[in-house]
Formats: C-alpha cells, structure tokens, sequence
C-alpha cells in the first residue's frame, strides 16, 4: 500500500442493506448491528484506520467505531472518501431533511471534523476534499448534497432552493406532495 500502514480484514460484514435509508432511527440501528462481526484477534491493541465512503447521519459509523473499540482496538481513526454531506439530495436518493445529517447541528451550523470525531466516539476523522473526490472518479458530478446548493446543475437551482425552504420549516420535501 502506498502508506505503508498494513493492510488487514478485522470487520465481518453479512448484510450488503444499506441503514440510512431505513425509515427509522430503531430500523437503521437494527440493520447496522445485525450484519457486522469483529475479529478480536486482528484488532486486539491496534490503532486501526476505518475507510468508509460517506457518513450520512452516523448510525453506522458510530456503531463501527464502538465496535472496533469493544473488540480492543486501541484507537480508531475515520477517513471518508466524500467531503461532509450537508444537505439532502432533492435528485432521488432518501436523504430526507438537513436536520438528520451528521454534519449539521441542531441549528443547522456546519460542525468541525472535530466534533463530529466525538460525537461517533473516533480519535481522529478526516474528509476526502472536492478535489480529491474528482480525482478518485475521474469526472465531475452533482455536489447538490455537499455544496448546496451551487453543486446542483444550473438549471436545478431554483427548484433545489424552493425544496430546502420547505425542509427548513419542517416540511419533508418528498413527503409534502408538492413537488417544485
């Protein structure tokens, strides 16, 4: 590996379900917990790099983490191929309100590496950068979730803006029937 740090399997994953799309908090944790295994003797006192490819609103990265550390890792550092998804995707996929997002408090603030770091219980987290992301695909894509809402195509907008007010007064774009 280009690192140098070693290379080793220390988590069983059974289920490919995906949780953030799971319509509950009690479903997305059941899906996470249910499909996962540690192997102790590979993680046992080892400061271990955990690679995943986003984090929406960190059920599954939270439980990895506490899982890992349960199975003794020493440390637990968070490396996530995507900058922090900050707003929904009014495109398809089921990310619903900004609220739910991990990146975002309660008030909407954009949090730090940091504190996300601690709130899924990691030593250190950091994010792939626009940049880095293009590089890795090979092409540009929507960023609408990531730079909202100049990530959107130009056309979208407009539109995308009007989804987000409704989101910000509580009203789920995607369950409000009216759609822009």
């Amino acid at each position: 590996m280009e690192s140098g740090i070693p290379l080793d399997e220390g988590i069983m994953k059974d289920k490919d379900e995906r949780s953030f799309i799971q319509q509950t908090q009690e479903s997305r944790d059941k899906v996470v917990e249910e499909g996962l295994s540690y192997l102790r003797s590979v993680l046992d006192g080892k400061r271990v790099v955990l690679i995943d490819d986003s984090i929406v609103r960190g059920t599954n990265i939270r439980k990895l983490v506490n899982g890992l550390k349960n199975a003794g890792a020493k440390e637990v550092h968070v490396r996530i191929g995507c900058p922090p998804l900050i707003a929904p995707c009014y495109l398809g996929i089921d990310m619903r309100s900004k609220k739910e997002f991990i990146a975002r408090d309660k008030d909407g603030r954009i949090k730090t590496w940091d504190e996300i770091a601690k709130e899924i219980g990691a030593d250190s987290l950091a994010y792939t950068n626009m940049d880095g992301l293009k590089k890795a695909i090979g092409f540009d894509i929507c960023r609408g979730c990531i730079d909202f809402p100049d990530g959107y195509p130009e056309e979208m907008r407009e539109d995308v803006i009007q989804l987000f007010k409704m989101d910000r007064q509580g009203i789920r774009a995607y369950e409000s029937g009216d759609r822009c």
